[in-house]
């Protein structure tokens, strides 16, 4: 996928496969028949939402649009990099109804000045990168991470854990959510999904208009 995304932007062609990709992600959840309440987290590139979609693909926006809880994922480094794109393509999501979820947190220092501009549903911080005493950057970004929380109602989510330490550690950031190969691996999505008992909360959308 690096090198593929690579060639592509290259090629002036990024927006497009990123494009590509999400409605791909889009109709194999749709397949998967999944709990209107299961949320489906989707990486993508917030500068490419909002253009223009090939033909055959807005159907499946459409339903997606419908049938879906979706989570934009964004990495911390495209807020670093392209902020004034990326917060556009931040509410443009937004006036969708999608939630939206910073990946990353802690990566860099400009995410985290960031932040509140972004306005995260959820704030996903790895926990390998708080452990042990070399990360100089820890403090900070727990009390940013905890400052967001308590201010906007965003939830924390762990992400990387693979065993009982990382759960502790988690817990001592806050975080109500984790995903990671202790709770279970890169796989086909399921048949038949439950109703979550805590969906994650997705914040109301900003009340200006932009096209989706």
């Amino acid at each position: 996928p690096d090198a593929l995304f690579a060639a592509a932007a290259e090629a002036g062609l990024a927006w497009e496969l990123d494009t590509i990709a999400r409605v791909a992600a889009f109709r194999a959840a749709l397949d998967a028949n999944l709990h209107p309440s299961t949320s489906v987290f989707v990486n993508a590139d917030p500068a490419s939402v909002g253009r223009p979609v090939p033909g055959e693909m807005v159907s499946t926006l459409v339903e997606a649009l419908s049938r879906l809880r979706v989570f934009l994922d964004i990495s911390e480094r495209a807020l670093g990099t392209s902020p004034a794109a990326t917060l556009v393509g931040i509410e443009r999501a937004r006036s969708t109804g999608w939630g939206i979820s910073l990946d990353n947190v802690g990566l860099t220092a400009d995410s985290l000045a960031l932040m509140p501009f972004a306005r995260p549903d959820v704030v996903k911080v790895d926990v390998s990168l708080l452990q042990g005493p070399c990360h100089e950057r820890a403090p900070r970004v727990v009390g940013a991470v905890t400052a967001h929380r308590e201010r906007t109602g965003a939830v924390t989510l762990a992400a990387g854990i693979e065993s009982t330490e990382d759960v502790r550690t988690a817990r001592a950031l806050g975080a109500t959510y984790g995903q990671g190969y202790l709770f279970g691996r890169p796989g086909p999505l399921p048949s038949h999904t439950r109703n979550p008992v805590h969906p994650v909360p997705i914040s109301p959308a900003n009340p200006h208009n932009y096209c989706a």
